[in-house]
């Protein structure tokens, strides 16, 4: 295995003690580096098993891949209705899952966006306009307002979508399936 094949993380530099008491050697972690192919790879076997299992009648591609740990999926076919669910729910379940087995099998992190048949870009669309909706409400009566609860993605949308605005500020609020998006006035 080649140098460029691995990455090194430094977890703790070593000190060293005096007269060789007190020495504490460095401490690194060393983990292949995955092909982002692999990865994709893997993912869309990992997914297609999945809607298989479901029953579902749908086609897995990856369509992005901008950074190693960030992968796109896109899911079309005529049952890919199904993949969505009630409010997008069924397709953040199934985000989730192949979030958990894509890390599990390559022991590390990887963020996976999955979008069925445009539905998940529409959605981000709409929580932006919702939230610079309401962001004008809340300039025009000085009042807080609360939206409803949300995933964690959508909640990241709506904050991402008003960083710029200076008259109002974000914060997220509530536990668990509870927690949603308060927007107030600065």
């Amino acid at each position: 295995m080649e140098r460029h094949d691995v990455e090194i993380n430094v977890i703790r530099s070593p000190k060293s003690g005096i007269l060789g008491i007190g020495n504490v050697p460095a401490k690194v972690r060393v983990s292949v580096i995955q092909d982002p192919s692999d990865i994709g790879r893997v993912g869309a076997q990992i997914i297609e098993n999945l809607i298989q299992k479901m029953g579902v009648n749908a086609s897995v591609s990856l369509t992005t891949n901008n950074h190693k740990d960030n992968i796109v999926f896109e899911l079309t076919g005529d049952d890919a209705g199904v993949l969505i669910g009630r409010r997008g729910e069924t397709l953040n379940a199934l985000r989730l899952l192949t979030n958990t087995m894509i890390s599990r099998e390559f022991n590390k992190r990887i963020s996976v966006t999955m979008d069925v048949d445009g539905y998940q870009f529409r959605r981000d669309k709409s929580l932006e306009r919702l939230a610079k909706n309401i962001a004008q409400k809340v300039i025009g009566n000085n009042k807080a307002f609360e939206l409803e609860p949300m995933s964690p993605a959508e909640r990241r949308v709506v904050h991402a979508s008003l960083t710029n605005n200076k008259k109002v500020t974000t914060i997220s609020k509530g536990n668990g399936f509870d927690r949603h998006v308060v927007i107030k006035p600065v």
